[in-house]
C-alpha cells in the first residue's frame, strides 16, 4: 500500500514538474501577413514615420531619389489594412527639399504634417508641410536662418490642435549645437520659436512627444568638453517656456533616440548606452515620472550584439513596445516580457527607419522601407503580427524560469541599481556584494524566495567608486554579477 501511494505521489510531481518545466517562455507574436511592394522607378527611398488610420490602413512618410536623380524630396505612401501599397506620391511644393528624413504626424484624420530639412544658401532649414490625406500640399512653410544649420529631428501634433517640430541648431561659425522647437497652428502660422541650452555643455533633442498642457516634452543628449554623454529631458509649456532640465548620469556614452509620454503621465526613454569602450553599443531604456525623476533604467545584454532603442509605443495594457534590431515587450512597470527579431526573407533588409503601432487586437503593424541585398533595389514593407498574447488578461499570471539567472540594472550605476534574479524553484537565496579584494561590502538577501523573478535594490552611496561583484547562491549554484559604481 505504502509502495503504491509513493508511486502516485512520484507520478503526480512529475505531472506537475511537465506542467511546470515544459512551459516555455512567451516569445512574442508570430507574423500574421508581410507585403514587400517594388519601387522600380526609385533610386533610393527611405521611410521615416508611418501612422494609424481610421479603417486600419496606414499612412507612411519618407524621401525619395528618382532613378538619374531627375526628382527627390519628401512623399506620402498609403497602405491598406492588409498591407496592400494603394499609392506613394511626392508631396513637396515650391521649396525643393533636399533627401533628409521627412518626419510627419496626424494632424486630424484627413490632415498630416511633414516636417523636412531643406538646404538654401548653404544652410539647412526647416520647412513644415501639411498635406491631405491624398497627399495633395495645402500649404507649405520654410523657416530660413541666417547663422545656423537646422536639421529636423522630429515633429509631433500638440494636444490644441497644432504642429511641434523639434530640431537641432548649429552655429557654423563655432560648430556648438542646441536643441530647438517651433510650434505652429493648424494654418501654418508661426506661434512661438524657442531653443533650450545649457551652460557648459552642447545639446541635441531626437525625440518629442506631447503633454496635455499644450506643451511637449524633449529627450537627448547633452555633452562637454569631457565627452561625456548624458541623457537629457526637458518639459516646455504651451508657451514654449522651459519649465525643467534632467540630465542622468548612467555611463559616459549614453544617447536618447526616442520618447513616449503614457496613460498614467510617466515618460519611457529609449536610447543606447556604452557600457564599457570594448563591448559592443547596447539598448538602453528609461522610466521617468511627469517631474523628470528617474524611477527605473534597462539595457540589454552584450550578448545580443550592438543596437540601439530607437522607437517606443505604448500598448493597449499600459505596457510599451521598442523597436530596434529586435522589438521589446515591456510592461507598465518596465519589467522585459518578452524580445524577438522578425528579419525580412533573403534578399531583403530593412533600409533605415521602421515604425511601429499597435491596433486595436494587440497586433503589432510595422511599416517602412527595405532594400535588396543583390540588386539594391528598393522597397515599401509592411507586417503585422498575431494578437500578442502579453497583452490578454486570460493569461496564466505566473510562467516560471527553467534555470537561475541574475542581472543588475543600470550597470555602470550612480549610487543605486537593481539587482535582479529568477528562479525556477522556490528555494534560499543569499545575495552578497564584494569589492575587488574579495571583501564583502552588503548583504542584501539570506532568505527563502519563491520562484519567478524578483528586484532588489543595492544602495552604494557609500562606497567609493570601483568594482564590484554581485554573488547569489541558490541551493547548489551560484551566480555572479560584475556592476561597477561611478560618482
Amino acid at each position: 500500500m505504502r509502495s503504491s501511494l509513493k508511486a502516485q505521489h512520484i507520478i503526480i510531481l512529475l505531472l506537475l514538474t511537465a506542467q511546470i518545466g515544459v512551459t516555455q517562455p512567451y516569445e512574442g507574436p508570430d507574423t500574421l501577413w508581410m507585403r514587400i511592394h517594388p519601387q522600380p522607378d526609385i533610386e533610393s527611398l527611405h521611410a521615416k514615420n508611418a501612422v494609424s488610420l481610421e479603417d486600419g490602413g496606414i499612412m507612411l512618410s519618407g524621401y525619395y531619389t528618382t532613378l538619374n536623380e531627375t526628382d527627390h524630396g519628401p512623399y506620402m505612401a498609403r497602405l491598406d489594412s492588409n498591407g496592400n501599397l494603394l499609392w506613394r506620391r511626392p508631396c513637396h511644393d515650391s521649396v525643393f527639399v533636399t533627401n533628409y528624413p521627412t518626419h510627419m504626424c496626424k494632424v486630424r484624420s484627413d490632415r498630416f504634417a511633414l516636417a523636412a530639412t531643406v538646404v538654401y544658401s548653404g544652410l539647412w532649414n526647416v520647412v513644415v508641410t501639411l498635406c491631405d490625406g491624398e497627399a495633395n500640399v495645402i500649404w507649405q512653410r520654410p523657416f530660413y536662418s541666417q547663422m545656423e544649420h537646422h536639421y529636423v529631428e522630429g515633429i509631433c501634433r500638440s494636444s490644441d490642435g497644432g504642429i511641434l517640430v523639434n530640431f537641432s541648431l548649429t552655429d557654423y561659425t563655432t560648430d556648438t549645437q542646441t536643441g530647438a522647437v517651433i510650434k505652429l497652428d493648424i494654418q501654418g502660422n508661426l506661434v512661438w520659436r524657442n531653443h533650450y541650452s545649457i551652460e557648459g555643455c552642447e545639446s541635441l533633442f531626437r525625440g518629442i512627444d506631447a503633454t496635455p498642457d499644450g506643451g511637449c516634452v524633449l529627450a537627448g543628449g547633452a555633452w562637454g568638453d569631457t565627452a561625456i554623454y548624458s541623457p537629457l529631458l526637458a518639459k516646455v509649456d504651451s508657451a514654449g517656456n522651459l519649465e525643467f532640465f534632467r540630465s542622468y548620469r548612467i555611463s559616459d556614452d549614453c544617447r536618447i533616440y526616442g520618447i513616449i509620454r503614457l496613460a498614467t503621465g510617466d515618460y519611457i526613454l529609449c536610447g543606447s548606452i556604452g557600457v564599457i569602450a570594448t563591448e559592443p553599443l547596447q539598448a538602453l531604456v528609461m522610466g521617468v515620472n511627469s517631474a523628470g525623476d528617474s524611477l527605473w533604467s534597462w539595457f540589454s545584454d552584450s550578448s545580443w550584439g550592438s543596437w540601439e532603442a530607437a522607437k517606443a509605443v505604448e500598448t493597449n495594457d499600459g505596457g510599451f513596445l521598442i523597436w530596434s534590431v529586435m522589438y521589446l515587450r515591456f510592461d507598465a512597470d518596465g519589467t522585459l516580457l518578452w524580445r524577438r527579431s522578425y528579419p525580412l526573407p533573403a534578399p531583403y533588409h530593412y533600409y533605415g527607419n521602421m515604425d511601429i503601432m499597435i491596433d486595436e487586437q494587440n497586433r503589432i503593424v510595422i511599416a517602412g522601407a527595405a532594400q535588396s541585398e543583390i540588386t539594391a533595389d528598393n522597397f515599401i514593407i509592411a507586417m503585422k503580427t498575431q494578437p500578442d498574447l502579453s497583452a490578454a488578461t486570460d493569461l496564466p499570471s505566473i510562467i516560471l524560469p527553467t534555470n537561475i539567472a541574475l542581472r543588475a540594472y543600470p550597470n555602470p550605476f550612480n549610487s543605486t541599481t537593481q539587482i535582479v534574479f529568477t528562479l525556477p524553484i522556490t528555494q534560499r537565496v543569499s545575495l552578497r556584494v564584494y569589492n575587488v579584494l574579495g571583501r564583502e561590502v552588503a548583504e542584501l538577501m539570506n532568505e527563502m524566495r519563491t520562484a519567478g523573478e524578483h528586484r532588489v535594490r543595492f544602495d552604494g552611496s557609500g562606497l567609493s567608486s570601483g568594482v564590484y561583484f554581485c554573488r547569489m547562491e541558490a541551493g547548489t549554484e551560484m551566480r555572479t554579477q560584475k556592476i561597477v559604481l561611478l560618482k
